[in-house]
């Protein structure tokens, strides 16, 4: 409970922090994310090295690895670059959206979504909806027209980066 409670308030509080970070560039902010992330697991993953060795992977298993972290890639970067665009509650609505755009994936495959599912997704979207609505009410989006629907762009972006990280 303590690394689950840890890892939400961990991701919940990235957007706004990236929007603080002034006069840098999203991707330096991801740069010094990703750098970050590095420094606190490398030291597991050296002991893991020096325990068992290097691991064995198959290509197949390569193949995950290297779809898995691009698809973290996109998700962060995209992510990083939606906050200059749009409010940061509502880059966080658009990235964490997966659910969302899953379930609509299986119905336009004509798979059967199951009642948990779409009760789910109903929630999701509902709880978008209402942060959206009090994000417009309290806080200036970055930038306006064209600009801020490419911000919804990206936020969606991100959110299809973080599908195929997922899967």
């Amino acid at each position: 409970y303590i690394i689950l409670g840890s890892a939400v308030v961990a991701l919940s509080s990235i957007g706004p922090f990236l929007a603080k970070q002034r006069d840098v560039s999203p991707n330096m902010k991801i740069v010094w994310r990703f750098q970050g992330t590095v420094l606190m697991l490398a030291p597991f993953a050296i002991r893991s090295i020096v325990l068992d060795g290097f691991p064995k992977l198959t290509m197949a298993q390569w193949g995950t690895f290297v779809l898995a972290a691009a698809s973290y890639s996109v998700l962060c970067c995209a992510f990083a670059f939606s906050v200059n665009y749009i409010t940061v509650a509502d880059a966080t609505i658009l990235t964490n959206s997966q659910s969302v755009l899953l379930v609509a994936v299986k119905l336009l495959l004509g798979q059967r979504v199951l009642f948990i599912e779409g009760l789910g997704v109903l929630i999701a979207f509902s709880g978008g909806i209402l942060c959206a609505k009090e994000s417009a009410e309290g806080e200036n989006s970055p930038a306006n027209g064209w600009w801020s629907i490419w911000g919804d762009c990206l936020g969606i972006i991100s959110s299809i980066g973080g599908i195929g990280y997922i899967v």
